[in-house]
């Protein structure tokens, strides 16, 4: 059997009312060199059965049940399992847009094999026939090969869709690998530290302003969760991202990085201030750990991001959400 070209990475839980759409969506694509990896994350709504029955049916499909440990744990096992030459994430509520996307894909990176080809999604309502978002196009040259630090760089400028969504980055397997680029497990906004580590790791790089993939967004992705655990997490989870960008050896080499990374984490930190005394005690307990990032923050280019972290350095986190609390309050 000849290497499959794709490797389509779906993790799913409990998604059995999507999963139809989902595969069916690679199922009907014209270019038919690939293989899925149906990562089963412990569904208990029938989603198990239901990706068996996909398998049984097609030999290109693969199922693998685990534990729940999440989507980073699922990805996981899916870059472990993958045989193609790249790998693709396709959320088991989400789809590939139109029949010829993998063609398109196929087409653009054959004869230059970047490490990694970078594309637009279309995002959509619940029943993926509204438009709620598109995304523009950026000003970089498309269908070619871009190197270098200026270039990453650049990327993180401008930020936006180049820099989050994983589901919208193809990786050569072999550059995955290689360079150790799994997802960090357990925490939420677990893209934006996956992709800083990727782009970190300075590959050669390929845009596309096509639209190859449909973003679905369902109830619990556009309601904000009142749950104040999950929210502190999230707050807690945003610490770790921001630290391991800064930490990153690669990261003193790109200013407009180091900004992103910089404002990630300030924004992350002046929100807290709207919390609960109680919560935000807790949440200057737990960052404190992570103050040592802060020297970090002196490798942006930006003024105004370099005297925050002089700020912060100086005066401590607890100090400097005060004074910013004053200083608005006045």
């Amino acid at each position: 059997m000849k290497q499959p070209f794709f490797s389509i990475i779906v993790p799913v839980y409990n998604a059995k009312q999507y999963l139809d759409e989902c595969i069916g969506s690679v199922l009907n694509q014209t270019f038919d060199n690939w293989e899925i990896l149906i990562i089963d994350d412990g569904s208990t709504d029938g989603s198990d059965k239901l990706c068996d029955s996909y398998a049984e049916a097609h030999d290109n499909i693969t199922v693998v049940h685990k534990e729940n440990g999440g989507l980073s744990s699922a990805r996981n096992c899916g870059i472990q399992k993958a045989t193609g030459e790249y790998l693709l994430l396709l959320d088991s509520d989400d789809a590939l847009k139109g029949n010829d996307a993998l063609e398109q894909i196929e087409s653009a990176v054959r004869e230059a094999l970047p490490d990694l080809f970078c594309f637009l999604p279309v995002e959509y309502d619940a029943e993926l026939k509204e438009t709620v978002i598109v995304h523009p196009r950026g000003s970089w040259e498309e269908n070619t090969v871009h190197r270098g630090r200026d270039f990453i760089d650049s990327l993180y400028q401008t930020n936006g869709i180049w820099v989050t969504k994983a589901q919208t980055k193809m990786i050569r397997r072999s550059f995955c690998t290689e360079h150790e680029l799994f997802f960090y497990e357990g925490i939420y906004h677990e893209d934006d530290e996956w992709l800083a580590r990727v782009f970190l790791s300075e590959p050669a790089v390929m845009l596309s302003y096509g639209t190859f993939y449909a973003y679905r967004h369902t109830a619990g992705s556009i309601i904000r969760t009142k749950d104040t655990e999950k929210i502190m997490k999230k707050k807690r989870d945003r610490v770790i991202v921001a630290y391991e960008m800064l930490m990153n050896p690669n990261a003193k080499h790109y200013p407009h990085f180091v900004g992103y990374a910089s404002n990630y984490l300030i924004i992350n930190i002046f929100s807290v201030g709207k919390i609960e005394q109680a919560d935000k005690d807790a949440f200057l307990t737990y960052i404190k750990p992570y103050e040592k990032c802060y020297k970090k923050m002196l490798y942006a280019r930006d003024p105004k991001t370099v005297s925050k972290a002089l700020m912060l350095m100086l005066m401590g986190t607890k100090r400097f959400m005060a004074f910013y609390e004053r200083k608005n309050n006045a």
